[in-house]
């Protein structure tokens, strides 16, 4: 998972670690993980992580977790867009001088 889910260029992004892993005995220990933020930076080997993007558009993030004998992957879109402004609203100018 990652938040906020529509940020804007620059905005710091938390991505979560929610993965289980299981073998032929059941649950066990993840012991790795590495995200690919799909924009050609460093990946990052932390259980949880932030990234931030610098341009529009969506990406590609890339989630390996691992056991330490298997590893599984994957891929979510994170759309990064400009946000519109509120700004103030139109207010309509009126005189009694007309």
């Amino acid at each position: 998972a990652f938040t906020p889910s529509n940020p804007a260029p620059g905005t710091l992004i938390s991505f979560s670690n929610a993965s289980t892993c299981y073998n032929n005995n059941g649950l066990v220990a993840c012991t790795s993980y590495l995200w690919n933020f799909g924009d050609n930076s460093p990946t990052s080997a932390s259980q949880n992580t932030t990234h931030a993007y610098s341009a529009e558009q969506s990406y590609a993030v890339e989630l390996t977790v691992g056991d330490g004998t298997y590893s599984c992957s994957t891929t979510r879109l994170v759309p990064v867009q400009v946000q519109e402004k509120s700004g103030l609203p139109n207010w309509k100018e009126i005189s009694p001088f007309q």
